[in-house]
């Protein structure tokens, strides 16, 4: 999560979809304390948080600012995900992921498609936003999109350049893709057709709402 008060903008950041390069081009290195709002709140709220928050504390400004986020494949983004995991110790998670097949990951935390909850000591309704589809992050409960631009890792110079224009103070300028997590092609990870039919059936709302096919 960004607010920028320069740009007027807030940003709302999903997991592993580009959002640490988003980020630095919106504020760029060291000025987010000058430029941005800071709340108590996981980085990787969703909208509806993130909006009832402001409500509280800033009223006017969900309605008065420019909401974005950015999305990414679900095949990709969750081999991404996969393998972020695993290689950060610091996530409480790593150990056990590092000792599970992808589709054994996928099986233990998202196979229901139900959110995770998260005790991570500011509300006991926070939710684990490791766990939860991209839809989730950005929708609301009746399925009404909560921000104004979504942009696509796909695409993100493309749909950068058009943010620019809409908001010219932001100024234009190369996307470079930072805090990338390694691995394989991602296709690789769908050999068995049973993952793939996994993400699929999981993440119907993110391939559905985001416009991406669910051919490899």
């Amino acid at each position: 999560m960004l607010i920028s008060k320069k740009h007027k903008v807030i940003f709302v950041h999903i997991n592993k979809t580009g959002g640490t390069s988003l980020n630095q081009l919106l504020c760029g290195r060291g000025n987010h304390g000058r430029e941005t709002i800071k709340f108590n709140m996981h980085h990787h709220a969703p909208a509806w948080m993130i909006k009832e928050k402001l409500d509280e504390e800033h009223p006017n400004m969900w309605d008065e600012y420019e909401k974005i986020s950015m999305v990414r494949n679900p095949y990709s983004w969750q081999v991404s995900m996969y393998e972020f995991i695993k290689a950060e110790s610091w996530h409480g998670d790593s150990r056990l992921i590092r000792k599970m097949t992808f589709k054994e990951y996928l099986e233990y935390f998202i196979g229901d498609g139900q959110l995770l909850p998260i005790n991570n000591g500011r509300r006991k309704d926070d939710l684990n936003p490791f766990y939860m589809s991209q839809s989730k992050y950005i929708y609301n409960d009746d399925n009404n999109l909560m921000v104004d631009t979504v942009m696509k890792l796909e695409s993100f110079q493309d749909d950068f350049n058009t943010l620019c224009e809409k908001i010219p103070s932001i100024g234009c300028k190369d996307v470079l893709h930072v805090n990338k997590t390694k691995h394989d092609d991602y296709k690789t990870y769908y050999e068995d057709t049973t993952i793939k039919k996994m993400v699929q059936e999981i993440f119907q709302d993110d391939f559905k709402n985001f416009n991406y096919s669910t051919d490899l």
